[in-house]
């Protein structure tokens, strides 16, 4: 049932296309309807309102993440009507008999989801930047939809290739891990050696961060002030 479920990550592509159409409507609704210029007479509009849009987004590709890993695992677990073995150490599966961590089976298919999720929401955070700057809905989605395939085109053929940081660049790696978990590799970071997965881990993690950042510089700013308000009320109406 492992050797089955370690090598099985279809369930990815159907998550990070869930969450591209769950998160790709966040910003782009409200300049459709024109009510994104009336938030920000709002107390709570502006950053407030584009800082909760990130979290109410992260908070879902994560669930959503973790929702399907935890049912990949029950249906393996099902249809092989056993989840013995779980105990054994990982590289006892063939793939895996030069990975890059010591852990047993049951452990690594909590890492695994732990991952997974970190990938669809590095991705996801991408896929809200990018909507950041559009109109109307089908511009975005369309953008997105091909920043997508890209990942998932590349990340699928990296398999094929020697160069490292090919998988680490690419966060859908994460959600396809057995990639990097499944044999040991290093790169030279600053002349120390790192193991593939960890600058993989980082890099997605310091890209979200870079997304989040940039949209929220990017966001208008709140003009609603209750000392403006009354000195200058034009503010407040534009």
């Amino acid at each position: 049932m492992y050797n089955y479920y370690l090598n099985y990550d279809f369930s990815g592509i159907l998550v990070l296309f869930l969450c591209l159409y769950g998160v790709v409507s966040t910003f782009v609704c409200e300049k459709e309807t024109q009510m994104d210029m009336l938030l920000l007479t709002n107390p709570g509009g502006g950053k407030k309102t584009t800082f909760a849009k990130i979290a109410a987004a992260s908070l879902f590709v994560i669930s959503v993440a973790i929702w399907f890993s935890v049912v990949d695992y029950i249906g393996f677990v099902y249809f092989f009507g056993t989840a013995e073995g779980g105990n054994l150490p990982l590289y006892a599966v063939s793939n895996f008999s030069t990975a890059a961590v010591n852990c047993n089976l049951w452990q690594y298919a909590i890492l695994s989801a732990v991952i997974k999720a970190v990938g669809v929401w590095t991705m996801s955070m991408v896929f809200l930047l990018i909507s950041l700057f559009g109109r109307n809905a089908l511009v975005p989605f369309v953008a997105d939809f091909g920043a997508a395939l890209c990942f998932i085109i590349t990340g699928a053929s990296q398999s094929y290739y020697s160069n490292t940081w090919l998988k680490i660049i690419n966060p859908y790696s994460l959600l396809a891990n057995r990639i990097l978990f499944g044999k040991t590799e290093f790169i030279s970071f600053a002349g120390y050696p790192v193991q593939s997965f960890q600058a993989a881990i980082i890099f997605a993690i310091t890209a979200g961060v870079v997304s989040i950042t940039a949209m929220m510089m990017l966001s208008k700013r709140n003009s609603y002030c209750r000392e403006r308000r009354t000195k200058c009320p034009d503010l407040c109406m534009k």
